[in-house]
């Protein structure tokens, strides 16, 4: 038990050490809530410097504004009345945070002039706010000549001079030519205070002031809103100084005074011209919600809690300690059966499970590690060395050949480096393989988990050599395949260059027959013996120009196979072409009976192409068309360019059209379509094929649309970089 001497230092202590952290948190917390409201009011003087500064920079703006409009009054040269309404609307429209109440110009009158000036405006010259007395005959006078708007003051003909405020601007304006003078604030017949500025101007040769007043509560209102911080008040007082030893306070807004709960006050003085203001910014208790006090009060009563609850805990502690020690003993008991029950779990599992802690010592290692470890039972215990396992694995010829020391040294040297989490296999004396993985621990230390992977290892094998096989067999394939195409691509090359030989043999005898046919035709040998040999030699001239066509389409069709023919370009007008083709079919289509039309959304439009094989394309395509449909049916052409700028051709038909199975093997070469096709046997069956290659050599497309017994849309399309903007005719000069 405690005795009752060191009971009575246990509690004087914890009283001591009471008093003086609650005295520390105290006087802490004091220190905290000074320096609080210093940094308060500095920000108050700051937002107070900020404001005055607004006032400085607005004030600067319409001494410039002022400026401006004198310069623009200077320039008119002459102004009317309502000229200069106009101009003082404008100048609402430079700028929307500066607000005039009122402008004039007034010229300055001579005394010996102010009688011709009277005689003129048809008007004595008035005194300011009494409109029926004449101003006093003073050496000269400032006479409104123009005015934005009647103020109750400001008339025309009145001499601004009479004023008091007025006055002081204007002559000091006159003074100091080109410069803005702000005068004393006055009290305006709506009871509301204004205040003048002044700046010296000329107006058709004669001189004279530009005077505009501003509203002090519009101007201060505006320049207050969304700027003066909550919390702060505002108060403006202006400075009397003429004539005086002490300047006069005159209260414009506010009070002189500041209100009894005002914190502080900061007052800044300033002058503009002849005013005198006094700025006072009232910083009051609410400002910005008061002294930030969450340190101090965190600090005096966090501290004083805290070392309430230091105290408390301490003692608690001190009478808590025997309890523990008495729990430690009942639960290390509780964890050495709990290891027990581990090591049991462990041990029924296959997998070899050790835990070594960080300086590579075991802790606790399952029976199936036995096994893996060639059984080191006489040497196997907690705390033993890996160095020293190792030894005893290099012993029994785990890791090679060699002094077992020295492959036990550098096995841990390699386990080591490979870190906590790493793993590897290696196989066993009895040749199983063993994989090893480490996982690291929280709080150091690493687990080692083995596994048998004989049998995986025995399957991998199979299965690589099996991909080894289909990879070859794969590769022998390939080989096969490649060598097919070579050999394909050669025949059809060869086949390409025969068929272009021949055709180019077959030409020159065919063209013998087309010509003597043709002479016989025409007689030019004479008669040639009856109407019966008249057909014969009909069907050998037309049968020959079959032929020859048949063979040109082959020799075309060649030469595009093997790369030899090439485009002739030339710019035209595509309308044209399509024309000139139409011309040459339109005969047969009259002989069936058939409309033949060309409809074109644009005019005119240019093409860069080979214009031979173009036509040749439309030909192949029209007559076609006309081949395919009916006697009396329809056949159309539609030239348009597409969102792309593309030009499109269409050679639309409602002839017997193609099955969808059959549209992909109509630009086949020599490809006929049997069965509803049979009875147009004439052609070779190359035109579309021929047609298609010529639209690739453009780097265009032909697109077949057909509906079998609805007829066929055939669409050739050019690319965007073929079609050619026309120039425009240059305007007559």
């Amino acid at each position: 038990m405690i005795s009752d001497h060191r009971k009575t230092l246990i509690i004087a202590a914890i009283a001591s050490v009471l008093v003086l952290g609650i005295g520390v948190s105290i006087w802490q917390a004091e220190r905290l809530e000074r320096a609080a409201s210093r940094d308060w009011l500095d920000k108050g003087r700051a937002d107070a410097a900020r404001m005055t500064d607004t006032v400085i920079f607005w004030t600067s703006k319409l001494e410039i504004s002022l400026r401006a409009v004198a310069g623009q009054l200077r320039a008119q040269g002459s102004l009317d009345q309502a000229r200069f309404e106009d101009l003082v609307d404008d100048v609402k429209n430079w700028d929307t945070g500066i607000r005039f109440d009122n402008f004039a110009y007034a010229r300055r009158i001579a005394k010996t002039n102010r009688a011709a000036f009277e005689r003129a405006q048809g008007a004595m010259i008035s005194s300011v706010g009494d409109f029926r007395t004449p101003a006093p005959d003073d050496e000269e006078q400032y006479a409104v000549l123009l005015r934005s708007r009647d103020d109750g003051l400001i008339r025309i003909n009145a001499s601004l001079t009479t004023h008091k405020a007025m006055r002081s601007a204007i002559l000091a304006a006159q003074r100091l030519p080109g410069d803005t003078i702000l005068g004393p604030a006055y009290e305006g017949v709506d009871g509301d205070w204004y205040v003048p500025i002044a700046i010296s101007t000329d107006l058709v040769g004669s001189s004279g002031v530009l005077v505009a007043t501003i509203d002090l509560e519009v101007f201060f209102d505006a320049l207050m809103a969304n700027r003066l911080p909550s919390g702060m008040q505002f108060r403006f007082v202006e400075r009397d100084n003429e004539a005086r030893s002490e300047a006069r306070l005159i209260p414009v807004f506010g009070a002189i005074e500041p209100p009894p709960n005002a914190v502080a006050s900061e007052i800044t003085r300033i002058a503009f011209g002849k005013a005198g203001w006094n700025l006072n910014w009232d910083i009051l208790p609410e400002y910005r919600g008061g002294p930030d006090l969450t340190s101090s009060h965190l600090v005096g009563f966090g501290g004083s809690f805290l070392t309430i609850l230091m105290v408390a805990i301490f003692g608690v502690l001190s009478f808590q300690n025997m309890r523990f020690h008495r729990l430690v003993q009942q639960r290390t008991a509780e964890l050495s059966q709990h290891a027990m029950v581990i090591q049991l779990t462990m041990d029924t599992i296959d997998q070899g499970f050790v835990v070594w802690n960080s300086d590579y010592r075991l802790v606790v290692w399952s029976r199936s590690c036995v096994e893996f470890w060639y059984k080191p039972m006489g040497i196997l215990r907690i705390g033993m060395h890996m160095k020293e396992l190792l030894v005893h694995i290099a012993e029994n010829g785990g890791l090679g050949d060699g002094d077992p020391v020295v492959l036990a040294e550098q096995e841990f040297q390699r386990v080591a480096a490979a870190g906590a989490r790493s793993g590897e296999s290696f196989a066993m004396m009895d040749k199983r393989s063993i994989h090893v993985r480490r996982f690291p621990l929280e709080k150091g230390g690493f687990v080692s988990v083995y596994t048998d992977i004989t049998k995986q290892k025995a399957a991998e094998e199979s299965s690589r050599a099996f991909n080894e096989k289909l990879e070859r067999q794969v590769e022998e394939r390939t080989r096969d395949l490649r060598h097919a195409i070579d050999e394909a691509v050669f025949a059809n090359r060869v086949k390409s260059e025969f068929l272009a030989n021949m055709s180019h043999e077959l030409r020159t005898p065919l063209n013998s027959i087309i010509g003597f046919s043709q002479m016989l035709k025409d007689k030019v040998f004479g008669g040639i013996g009856g109407k019966k040999n008249e057909d014969y030699i009909e069907n050998i001239n037309q049968a020959g120009n079959l032929l020859l066509s048949i063979i040109s389409d082959i020799l075309d069709l060649s030469k595009i196979e093997v790369g030899e023919e090439n485009l002739s370009e030339s710019v035209f007008d595509v309308a044209v072409v399509i024309r000139e083709c139409i011309t040459m079919v339109k005969p047969r289509a009259d002989s069936k009976s058939q409309s033949l039309t060309l409809s074109s959304e644009e005019e005119a439009l240019q093409l860069q192409a080979d214009q031979v094989k173009v036509k040749q394309v439309l030909l192949n395509l029209l007559t076609n068309a006309i081949k395919f449909t009916a006697d009396g049916g329809l056949v159309e052409v539609r030239l348009a360019r597409n969102g792309a700028g593309a030009i499109e051709i269409e050679v639309a038909d409602n002839g017997i059209g193609i099955s969808a199975e059959d549209i992909p093997r109509v630009t086949n070469p020599f490809e006929q379509l049997g069965d509803a096709m049979a009875q147009h046997k004439e052609g070779s069956g190359l035109g579309l094929a021929l047609s298609k290659r010529l639209m690739g050599l453009h780097s265009g497309d032909l697109k077949i649309e057909s509906q079998f017994g609805s007829g066929t849309t055939v669409t050739i399309t050019f690319p965007p970089e073929r079609t050619v903007r026309k120039k425009q005719p240059k305007a007559a000069q």
